[in-house]
């Protein structure tokens, strides 16, 4: 979806999975600093040590704080779509093999239709699923701006959401 015309697929991330992710984030930005006033505190001194936290320093917390910005971006569409979305569908209208990130999985062609909406075709890339077939159709909410849409129901498990 590189397109920012595009809709774009919001995975879902409940608050406990929003919680581990940022723990996590906050982990990888304080490691670094960490390291190096540690190592600074002590009076031994090991320089190599206050260097390996610097170098984690520059490529951790830009890499954290991304990750973050994501995972908001991410909560917050889900928020809107929970509070303004309208129901819609989304036809399978192709199914191809496609690489999730260390899986084989499939690349779906969706036509997402409803009302109080103009139509869109987007494509999701989710994990292999024999339920997901050519003119199926799942429930899906869609932002009425058509800047963001899900697929209810738990047949998608999607490749990626930022």
């Amino acid at each position: 979806m590189g397109n920012s015309d595009e809709p774009v697929y919001v995975t879902k991330i409940g608050p406990v999975g929003r919680v581990v992710l940022y723990t996590l984030m906050a982990l990888m930005i304080a490691i670094g600093p960490v390291l190096a006033v540690v190592d600074i505190a002590d009076r031994d001194h090991r320089w190599v040590t206050v260097l390996i936290g610097i170098v984690l320093s520059a490529f951790l917390i830009p890499f954290g704080v991304i990750m973050s910005i994501g995972v908001a971006r991410s909560a917050r569409r889900m928020r809107r779509l929970r509070e303004v979305g309208i129901a819609a569908t989304a036809e399978i209208i192709s199914v191809k093999d496609a690489s999730v990130g260390e899986e084989v999985g499939v690349a779906l062609g969706l036509r997402v239709s409803g009302s109080g909406f103009a139509s869109f075709e987007t494509t999701v890339k989710c994990s292999s699923n024999a339920a997901l077939h050519v003119g199926a159709e799942l429930p899906a909410v869609v932002d009425p701006t058509g800047t963001a849409f899900t697929i209810n129901g738990r047949l998608i498990r999607a490749a990626n959401s930022f």
